[in-house]
């Protein structure tokens, strides 16, 4: 089966009702100025917030939005801690 054009999509039941594999979904999402990074769980997230309004830009932390949270199931507590880690000296990560 041939998947139709994205555009002339109207919802997301629809969408759903095709098989994308994610070099598809990837596309659409690019096209269209979307997070385009990641697995075809998390692209299938993004195209759903799409059509309800919601617009997730590609950016390099992508794990702070909080429409992708509830797919990847990181906690508020993990990202203070991601975003507060310490981080050593350049000079100590490579000693020669």
């Amino acid at each position: 089966m041939n998947n139709p054009e994205f555009d002339s999509i109207k919802n997301y039941e629809e969408f759903t009702g095709y098989k994308w594999d994610r070099a598809e979904l990837k596309n659409i999402c690019r096209a269209h100025g979307l997070l385009f990074v990641g697995t075809e769980k998390k692209l299938n997230k993004v195209i759903e917030a799409y059509f309800n309004g919601e617009v997730i830009p590609p950016r390099r932390n992508w794990y702070t939005n909080s429409v992708l949270l509830r797919t990847v199931n990181i906690s508020i507590s993990d990202i203070y801690y991601i975003e507060n880690v310490e981080r050593k000296p350049e000079e100590n990560l490579c000693k020669r």
